[in-house]
């Protein structure tokens, strides 16, 4: 197979026959010499961008007449077409072509219209900005101007006489607040009937809370005169 590797042995049989010191047989497996693009300059020992900016007209002159040629053998008549800088009048005349739909017409008007009305908004919302942030001169002279007060008129209306209880001031202290008499803020609820009567006990209740009662006093008078008991015998 062609694309498998020969045993050891046969690669040294052909290697002993073919010999040593041989010159290389793949020539197309060197780098290709580049071409330069201002041809041959002459001049190795100067580096290419330096021959351009010396030899700047001569190159510029070789170019011209190379894109002649090249018109020429296009069929032109042999005048290279120039660059215009202006806007092309298939942007500024909008027509409707032949076969073109309205609305595809809509889209290319707004298309080509896009770029100019943007730079319009950023122009305007620009010009907003700058007026918000410096004062005009107009305004600068006005807030400038001191505006005298008016004095408030009194009205003929109100009394001269002082009031008879004086307004409650808005600051003051706590002693004022304790000496002062409680307010009664709430009315005062009323008296139910019903509530003040007692809960209905029954008679064995009674029994059970006065046994309970004398329990507790019992208890208390005993716990008193051991008190007293212990005191009498500590001193």
């Amino acid at each position: 197979m062609p694309h498998k590797r020969a045993k050891a042995s046969l690669r040294k049989a052909t290697a002993l026959a073919k010999g040593h010191d041989l010159p290389p047989i793949k020539l197309s497996t060197r780098p290709k010499e580049k071409i330069s693009t201002i041809g041959d300059h002459g001049a190795l020992d100067i580096p290419k961008n330096m021959y351009r900016i010396l030899k700047s007209e001569q190159i510029r002159a070789e170019y011209k007449l190379k894109m002649k040629a090249k018109a020429t053998e296009e069929g032109g008549d042999g005048q290279v077409p120039k660059k215009s800088t202006t806007k092309s009048r298939t942007t500024t005349e909008l027509r409707l072509e032949p076969g073109e739909k309205l609305s595809a017409f809509n889209r290319r008007v707004e298309d080509t219209m896009r770029p100019q009305v943007t730079a319009v908004l950023k122009t305007a919302r620009n010009k907003t900005a700058t007026k918000t942030s410096k004062p005009s001169i107009l305004e600068t002279k006005i807030t400038d101007v001191k505006v005298e007060a008016k004095p408030e008129l009194t009205s003929i209306t109100k009394s001269s006489r002082p009031t008879e209880f004086a307004p409650k001031p808005t600051k003051f202290s706590l002693h004022d607040i304790v000496m002062e008499p409680p307010l009664a803020l709430t009315k005062p609820l009323k008296k139910n009937p019903t509530q003040l009567k007692s809960l209905p006990i029954s008679n064995a209740q009674k029994r059970i809370l006065e046994e309970e009662r004398e329990k507790v006093i019992q208890r208390y008078r005993q716990m008193k005169e051991e008190k007293l008991q212990a005191k009498a015998n500590a001193s």
